[in-house]
């Protein structure tokens, strides 16, 4: 008995991943592989902030992440990033909303992405607000 139990516990060991989930997909929806996040950001979806939808000839979604880092550098991160291989998107736009708030606009083929990145009152992170196709 003691070995069977030993054995089980070895194989779910075994079975069990240190390694994070699939970048792919996040509580039962898909993350766009063509949408990227800084490394360091923490995927926010604690109250549905976040849903993807895709059909043959649409997508929409919204992601969000808290950002330890600052707005600046999370702006720099998309202007460089997306318009990198292999996501491939071309700038559109760039807007200061306030202070500490930017507004990044890529565009490729048909899909429009914002990329809201705001400074949150009282923390030492940035909320970063991704929209694929969403116009609310």
């Amino acid at each position: 008995m003691r070995i069977l139990v030993l054995v089980s516990v070895a194989f779910l060991s075994a079975c069990v991943s240190t390694s994070p989930p699939s970048p792919s997909r996040h509580l039962g929806y898909e993350l766009f592989e063509d949408i990227p996040a800084p490394g360091s950001a923490l995927y926010r979806d604690a109250h549905s902030e976040s849903f993807s939808y895709r059909s043959k000839t649409f997508r929409c979604a919204r992601f969000t992440y808290d950002y330890p880092g600052t707005e600046s550098d999370a702006a720099r991160f998309y202007q460089t990033t997306m318009t990198q291989a292999p996501y491939g998107w071309s700038a559109a736009g760039e807007e200061k909303t306030g202070v500490g708030s930017t507004l990044l606009t890529f565009i490729k083929h048909s899909d429009r992405v914002t990329v809201a990145i705001d400074r949150i009152q009282l923390r030492a992170s940035v909320l970063i607000d991704i929209r694929v196709n969403y116009r609310k």
